[in-house]
């Protein structure tokens, strides 16, 4: 997502914050990071946005009123005048220090940064990344000695390995900005912590999100039979993903009356697929799913849950990517089997 060929590290405050539950220290630096080496700054670079990739984005957001959010209103300041960042870093860095407040969580390294000249999904912008680091790998160094070779380890940060990322554009701050995370906590006792406690973050409902939404909703719709009449057989299903998947490839606005006629297209289906979706669109907050810019970002990355496979006992897989009319079902009343004819003109 973000292309960091041209971004430039323009400053960074570092901090060390503990787990407050179990009396870890809180431990400020005292100014902004000085960093001459170009090196330097390519990796950290690397560190900082290497992880991110196309995916749903965020907003700030409080229930009262958005300047309630604290990281939301230093973020604010920051993009306001990039030179407040080490105060602003204080209030970010102490924010989360207070919501380090279960046994769980694990202590590390803040990083408050100033992006200059990122490209942002299709928009060029500045950004301000917050990450923090919680575990360090071991690492061995091999240190040439008079003739001979010197064996040592030590520990630091897995530069391929960010735990916990945030990055914010400047765009759409009217609506608490746009945002990006980075989250690889597994732990359950911990899984709000980033996020809902100290973030504040609810999903877009931008056409990223929408893409994501209609096409989970098709999938749910069309792998249960219990949502369509007993004639639909299997094949059908896999030709239905495949039409469903092929829509919103080759379409850049999505029309939700045109989907139907065009992919779903059988009557009865037609009606079973529309009650379903009113009930999904309720289950899940989902209003508007009729008409919307279709993100390819969305398309690619959910795509591969349309899985377009016959699995015939335990014999054969047959991978369905065409036409359903070159396939077609039967049963052999002699061996009390099924079978499929399949229909083609080269073998490769």
């Amino acid at each position: 997502m973000f292309n960091c060929e041209q971004t430039n590290l323009e400053s960074i405050v570092v901090h060390s914050v503990g787990n407050k539950s179990l009396d870890e220290k809180l431990r400020l630096s005292e100014a902004v990071l000085n960093i001459d080496e170009p090196l330097i700054k390519e990796l950290l670079l690397k560190y900082f946005l290497s992880s991110f990739k196309d995916g749903s984005f965020y907003s700030f957001f409080d229930e009262k009123k958005i300047d309630n959010n604290i990281v939301f209103r230093c973020v604010s300041e920051i993009f306001d005048d990039p030179h407040h960042i080490f105060e602003r870093s204080l209030d970010i860095a102490k924010h989360l220090y207070s919501q380090s407040n279960v046994q769980e969580i694990n202590g590390g390294e803040l990083f408050i940064v100033y992006l200059q000249d990122c490209v942002f999904g299709d928009e060029f912008t500045d950004a301000v990344g917050i990450f923090k680091s919680e575990n360090k790998d071991t690492f061995l160094k091999i240190i040439p000695k008079n003739k001979n070779f010197n064996i040592t380890a030590d520990t630091g940060i897995n530069i391929h390995k960010l735990d916990k990322g945030c990055l914010i554009a400047n765009i759409d701050k009217e609506t608490g900005f746009r945002v990006s995370i980075i989250d690889n906590c597994k732990n359950p006792e911990t899984a709000g912590y980033w996020k809902d406690n100290f973030l504040k973050l609810k999903v877009r409902q931008d056409n990223y999100y929408y893409t994501g939404q209609y096409l989970n909703m098709c999938k749910d719709f069309i792998k249960n039979p219990e949502n369509y009449p007993d004639e639909f057989e299997r094949a059908d299903q896999v030709d239905m993903l495949n039409k469903t998947v092929n829509y919103f490839k080759q379409n850049k606005l999505f029309n939700d009356n045109e989907f139907q006629t065009q992919v779903i297209q059988e009557p009865k289906i037609v009606d079973a697929f529309q009650a379903y979706k009113r009930k999904y669109e309720t289950e899940n907050d989902v209003p508007g799913m009729g008409e919307f810019d279709i993100s390819q970002g969305a398309v690619k990355n959910y795509q591969k849950y349309f899985k377009s496979i016959l699995k015939l006992d335990k014999n054969f897989h047959v991978y369905v990517h065409g036409d359903r009319k070159l396939l077609e079902r039967g049963y052999d009343e002699n061996k009390g089997m099924n079978y499929y004819k399949l229909f083609y003109n080269e073998e490769h």
